[in-house]
């Protein structure tokens, strides 16, 4: 689910939908892409060129992402727990997995693969709540996410070796692809090439009757 972002373009004061539309964000100030270019139009010094705009631009389209797939996680998080509110803590917590800096880890993990971790094994994470509900440790709300996520991280080269696998196998699957479109036989140059013998054959067949 895209998330509806808004902030008010410090030109022209309309809002702007960050996931949808066209804006640059310049100085702590968000403003439409043509606005931009407008202000930097009455600028008499330190104006910015169309391509440093979009470079800008490009990079704001980067963390904007990045920011969106945070708050997705986050969000599903809440949602697949029943759980209101997430410690600030936490969200420390996080940005330290998302940058490498934890403790224990030897790279950051993107948002999105831990979303996505998430999301895969989930049902083994049920299963493993459910044992240790049977013995009589019932983790709830953010004590279960906590949990959830420390058998996830150990998870975490073991699910890069997946993706590096699928991946692979992707490219294997679109090479044979690209084979088999190769090796299609083309019908209508055969068809075209069998009346052309036909017609040299009947031509034949005309002199040799002439010759006999």
């Amino acid at each position: 689910m895209t998330l509806s972002i808004t902030r008010k373009c410090f030109h022209c004061k309309e809002y702007i939908e960050l996931d949808n539309d066209n804006f640059v964000y310049i100085k702590d100030k968000y403003y439409h892409f043509n606005c931009a270019i407008e202000k930097q139009l009455y600028k008499k010094r330190n104006k910015l060129s169309i391509e440093q705009l979009l470079d800008i631009q490009k990079q704001n389209k980067i963390e904007l992402e990045y920011k969106l797939t945070k708050d997705k996680l986050f969000r599903w998080l809440q949602n697949i727990y029943n759980t209101v509110v997430i410690p600030k803590y936490f969200y420390i917590k996080m940005d330290e997995i998302f940058n490498g800096t934890y403790k224990g880890l030897s790279k950051g993990i993107p948002p999105e693969d831990l979303l996505d971790m998430w999301k895969r094994k989930q049902n083994e994470l049920d299963r493993i709540n459910n044992l240790n509900n049977k013995k009589g440790k019932c983790l709830i709300g953010s004590a279960r996410i906590q949990y959830d996520l420390a058998v996830l991280l150990n998870k975490y080269d073991s699910y890069l070796k997946w993706k590096e696998q699928q991946k692979l196998l992707e490219n294997e699957k679109q090479n044979i692809i690209e084979d088999i479109n190769k090796q299609k036989i083309n019908y209508n140059i055969i068809n075209k090439s069998v009346e052309k013998n036909i017609d040299a054959d009947t031509n034949i067949n005309d002199l040799l009757d002439e010759v006999f």
